[in-house]
């Protein structure tokens, strides 16, 4: 096995069906890496890493086996699997927040869309935003700021809500 310290640029999850994600580092040199392994790396770590190279299609690919983070590199979550919560930029932005939302239940329909039909997935995403809307606020305008704390005060204004 080799060795290499790395400093992690960017960490792309693995696309549908693979078993690796892809650590970019900033030498622009791609690594592959097990999906269990996703949370120990975080951008900006410097990690000393061992790995494997292998052939692929005349393709040479790097495969890390291990890392250890050097200095004040951190995992963003436990090696016990935590998951780490979320940064108060996204929690507090109510913009944010929905098109978190609205994504994540497009990300449902995944399959029942049909690839490059432009207007259904525009119509989806209206539909889906407006849903949002009634939901959580009744249709009104969404508020500047999510206070954080209980929430008890709103309970009135989203229907049906208790």
């Amino acid at each position: 096995m080799n060795t290499a310290t790395i400093t992690v640029a960017f960490l792309n999850p693995p696309k549908p069906g693979k078993k690796n994600a892809v650590v970019k580092d900033t030498t622009d040199k791609m690594w592959l890496l097990p999906i269990p392994d996703m949370p120990k790396y975080s951008v900006g770590g410097t990690y000393e890493i061992t790995y494997e190279t292998f052939e692929f299609n005349k393709t040479t690919f790097s495969s890390i086996k291990s890392g250890k983070p050097i200095g004040s590199s951190t995992p963003h979550a436990e090696v016990s699997g935590n998951v780490p919560q979320p940064s108060a930029r996204w929690t507090e932005d109510p913009k944010k927040s929905k098109q978190i939302a609205v994504l994540s239940m497009l990300k449902m329909w995944d399959g029942k869309i049909p690839v490059g039909d432009l207007t259904a997935v525009v119509h989806a995403i209206n539909t889906l935003d407006k849903a949002y809307d009634q939901t959580f606020f009744g249709g009104k305008k969404l508020p500047s700021k999510i206070e954080s704390g209980p929430q008890d005060d709103m309970a009135d204004e989203i229907p049906d809500f208790r």
